[in-house]
């Protein structure tokens, strides 16, 4: 799966990195880091952090149109 997860670096966004990156899923994470903290992101394989708001339709677009994630 490629999963889009936004917030990926507060408590419920972390918890889903951990647990579906160790299945060899791709993911693209979304944060603005207001609340999240790019540390509870590990730098590994299968992982991409873009910087950003969901908010930015422009930023949504791209990530959707680059990545092509199968699950939201």
């Amino acid at each position: 799966m490629r999963l889009l997860i936004t917030g990926g670096a507060g408590c419920l966004g972390s918890n889903l990195v951990e647990e579906y990156l160790p299945r060899d899923h791709e993911i693209l994470v979304i944060d603005n880091f207001a609340t999240g903290k790019s540390e509870t992101l590990p730098a590994l394989a299968g992982l991409e952090v873009v910087s950003g708001s969901v908010a930015d339709r422009a930023l949504v677009d791209a990530a959707f149109a680059r990545f092509a994630p199968t699950h939201v």
